[in-house]
């Protein structure tokens, strides 16, 4: 999120329709951050934090806490964007970056049901330069015992580089398995629906695709109420 797109225009057209959001912006002169935004009719948030990391990096996530005002549970919503790179220096300081923030998680929320929406700029799988992944495994094998809701997409990012084409898994959404229970996905483009030019398009304006869940406690199954619909814009 761009700090000036946050207060020129997400801020400004979001809260027409019931929205507040908070941002996070990366340290330094970078101009952008992560946002977290939330129905006011349904969601109040209690306590919001930034966390940076001890690399000294400008990479930031945020942590916020809310009370849901239909059923009086909390929760937490994260997002985060980790340092780029393909090769294996890049992931292992990934790896830092994800224990340091599920760990400030686990001690901001304590057993309060995690939603967290991430650009982990990872791959969930070996790869050539970057060797094992370490980023996502660090996620999905914390205390915080978080799932990932989209389970094996093809790809959550699919551009044209001057060396290539450079297709991906790096966007994800992780939740609370005791929890939550998943009740429906936004379907990603299959293959032959991505436009030739990739992304971004005018079909799909950013170099990542959106990903959106719909979450439901499973402490009341039969009840509407009780379901969370979020989603992760990249």
């Amino acid at each position: 999120m761009d700090a000036k797109h946050f207060e020129g225009f997400f801020v400004a057209q979001l809260s027409r329709v019931g929205y507040s959001g908070n941002f996070s912006g990366k340290s330094g002169a970078k101009p952008d951050g992560v946002a977290i935004f939330w129905r006011d009719e349904r969601l109040k948030l209690i306590n919001h934090e930034t966390v940076r990391f001890s690399d000294g990096s400008s990479d930031v996530s945020a942590v916020a806490l809310f009370r849901d005002l239909a059923t009086e549970q909390e929760l937490v919503l994260a997002s985060a964007h980790l340092c780029p790179g393909k090769d294996e220096a890049a992931e292992l300081r990934r790896h830092s970056q994800v224990k340091q923030l599920l760990d400030h998680i686990q001690r901001f929320s304590g057993p309060v049901p995690v939603i967290l929406a991430t650009d982990l700029n990872a791959e969930p799988v070996a790869t050539e330069k970057g060797g094992l992944p370490r980023a996502v495994p660090a996620v999905l094998e914390h205390q915080l015992g978080l799932q990932s809701a989209y389970i094996d997409p093809p790809y959550t990012t699919w551009k044209r580089r001057p060396k290539g084409e450079v297709c991906r898994v790096i966007d994800y959404m992780f939740f609370t398995v005791e929890a939550f229970q998943r009740v429906a996905l936004l379907s990603l483009p299959s293959s032959e629906e991505m436009p030739e030019e990739r992304l971004p398009c005018h079909s799909y304006p950013s170099d990542h695709l959106s990903l959106m869940a719909v979450l439901r406690l499973k402490a009341a199954r039969d009840n509407p109420q009780r379901e969370v619909r979020c989603c992760f814009i990249s």
